[in-house]
């Protein structure tokens, strides 16, 4: 019998009881989350660290949907809006037929010439054909080498087949292109970048992507991600810009990063899904690119350092580029080159028999002898 004027309380107490409770299982919950999420967590070199976390089937499967558009015949539209109309009841046809009318209907025959070229890398190409004269006769060039596709998978002309995040905001029209490619006596370059493509790869990393043994998309130093040359998605994507630059009236296409990654941590990277070779998967990209841009006369050339082609590249064995089976498949390399001359004998020992890809040396300024290839 509790005396008179005091009773038992029990209130304060069983509140502090539940807060601890509630404490100790929310402490318990985080320390669960973070041991689950260890396994995803990657460290780069300066400290920070990215969270790579797995795909989720239903998550990816509404982004497809929502950007999913219907692929677009590689063939551009360039006049009215009457004309853009009667090109949308085209597209309407079945891809097969499509694929036969590119192949039935070449735009451009020519092919790269046996004398010395001059070429200068134009940013930013004026929209009328005299301005690009004046400013080629200025610098003493015979054409023009433009971005078409650049580093990371920004595209810079208003492409039909990229991706509508990757077309750069300030993107040349076809038009414009169309106009400065027809130009008598003007030689034309694209330049793609084939497999450096941080858009295309991240948005589809199952299908295109190089990829970790976590199914996520693997990424370089400085947080690129690249293509992987075996999937036919990333071969078909590239390949579609290719056939556009062709049928705007480029005379060639140079190829950049026609290789895989070598600078990151390249032992994260899951090739166990792979059928062939990395040599292999870039011989297959460039005899199917040749195959599809034969109707066009295009040239294709390589965008190369001298130490890949002497073959003394550092990791050069994983970038997949074999100078006796990939150099007899282009029509020019371009590189930095201390000799030409001994560049050039490293590339005909490289290709014995078959006919030997033309050398432009890349040089700093326009005084330099001969061909040349000026980038700015």
């Amino acid at each position: 019998m509790a005396l008179k004027g005091y009773h038992s309380y029990r209130g304060r107490q069983g509140a502090w009881r539940v807060f601890f409770t509630v404490l100790l299982v929310l402490i318990l919950l985080a320390a669960c989350a973070f041991l689950f999420l260890q396994r995803f967590i990657t460290y780069s070199d300066d400290g920070s660290f990215r969270l790579d976390l797995p795909e989720i089937p239903f998550l990816e499967q509404i982004m497809a949907e929502k950007d999913e558009q219907p692929r677009q015949d590689v063939n551009l539209v360039i006049g009215s809006s009457d004309q853009n109309e009667e090109k949308e009841e085209e597209t309407q046809q079945p891809e097969q037929s499509q694929e036969t009318e590119v192949q039935t209907q070449p735009q451009h025959t020519q092919t790269r010439p046996d004398t010395p070229l001059r070429l200068v890398g134009i940013s930013a190409l004026p929209a009328e054909e005299t301005a690009l004269n004046t400013e080629l006769e200025q610098i003493g060039a015979d054409g023009f080498v433009f971005t078409a596709k650049a580093d990371e998978g920004a595209v810079n002309f208003a492409s039909a087949v990229a991706m509508p995040t990757a077309v750069s905001a300030d993107a040349v029209s076809g038009e414009v292109l169309g106009r400065l490619c027809a130009i008598p006596g003007v030689y034309t370059v694209a330049k793609i970048n084939c497999f450096h493509d941080s858009l295309y790869a991240f948005a589809n990393m199952g299908e295109a992507g190089i990829c970790q043994s976590n199914g996520y998309i693997w990424y370089d130093y400085n947080l690129g991600h690249w293509l992987e040359p075996e999937k036919e998605a990333a071969r078909r994507y590239v390949i579609d810009l290719a056939l556009e630059c062709a049928q705007l009236g480029f005379d060639e296409l140079m190829l950049e990063d026609m290789l895989y990654p070598v600078r990151g941590k390249t032992y994260k990277i899951d090739y166990s899904k792979n059928t062939m070779s990395k040599t292999d998967a870039l011989v297959q990209f460039l005899t199917q690119l040749r195959t599809e841009l034969e109707p066009y006369g295009v040239s294709i050339s390589l965008l190369l350092t001298e130490a890949q082609l002497n073959g003394t590249a550092e990791d050069g064995d994983q970038t997949g580029f074999s100078a006796d089976r990939i150099l007899p498949l282009v029509d020019a390399v371009y590189a930095a080159t201390a000799d030409p001359g001994v560049t050039e004998a490293a590339i005909a020992a490289a290709v014995g028999d078959s006919p030997a890809p033309a050398l432009i040396p890349i040089v700093e300024d326009e005084t330099a002898e001969g061909g040349w290839y000026l980038p700015r």
